[in-house]
């Protein structure tokens, strides 16, 4: 229902305030690739989701299993909240990923043999990334699911990670390659954002969306610092 009515110009004046977030955030072209979806007033939304409408988590994106299956949500605020983003109470967080189109054809075994994977972290990261990246993209829902988002997908395939560079983000990552080796990845390389960047946000913020589908095509599958 939620991706179902971002798709719906009826609604259009109703969820103003989700489309005015994404656009001072930058993030209006994931709109193309239909990778969010909206909830309102008026849906029939389950006990573990309508208290969302009261703190201004409306934008949310669906979360895939590792055959690709729907396995969860996460909830984002469009206002001033207490935590940024939200799961359904007593639902698993980690273990699922945003994925765009390509990414979840990996996940179900449909993808191309060899193609690399470019792995993100966030449900903003994950828009900011969706309209620009060329190869299948995944994003974790926390830096502490990094290792956990890693499947047999990796297999013979380069994998990118392009994580937080924080201090978490740094250790996760260290424990993400860890892990994509041992599932048998071909190669396992670190992506760092231009300008000083932290995340694909702030990369998209300094180079926008050109710039930034410019550096991904020169840098995921060229020369990149391991």
């Amino acid at each position: 229902m939620a991706l179902s009515r971002a798709r719906d110009d009826r609604f259009l004046d109703a969820d103003e305030p989700v489309y005015a977030y994404l656009r001072w955030r930058g993030l209006m072209p994931s709109w193309e690739e239909a990778a969010f979806g909206i909830i309102a007033a008026g849906m029939p939304l389950s006990t573990a989701v309508v208290r969302w409408l009261r703190t201004g988590h409306r934008l949310i994106a669906p979360l895939y299993g590792p055959g690709g299956e729907l396995m969860n949500v996460q909830a984002r605020a469009i206002v001033a909240a207490q935590k940024k983003t939200l799961f359904p109470s007593g639902s698993q967080a980690c273990g699922g990923v945003f994925a765009s189109r390509q990414g979840r054809e990996l996940l179900r075994g449909d993808a191309r043999s060899g193609d690399p994977v470019l792995l993100a972290e966030g449900l903003t990261d994950y828009l900011a990334l969706a309209p620009v990246v060329a190869v299948p993209l995944l994003a974790i829902p926390g830096t502490s699911c990094a290792a956990a988002s890693i499947g047999s997908w990796v297999a013979r395939r380069d994998l990118y990670l392009a994580l937080d560079q924080d201090k978490p983000g740094r250790t996760a990552t260290d424990l993400a390659s860890k892990r994509a080796y041992e599932l048998g990845a071909a190669g396992v390389f670190r992506l760092r954002w231009p300008g000083g960047a932290k995340d694909a946000c702030e990369a998209r913020g300094a180079l926008g969306s050109e710039g930034l589908q410019r550096f991904l095509d020169d840098h995921i599958g060229g020369e990149t610092d391991a």
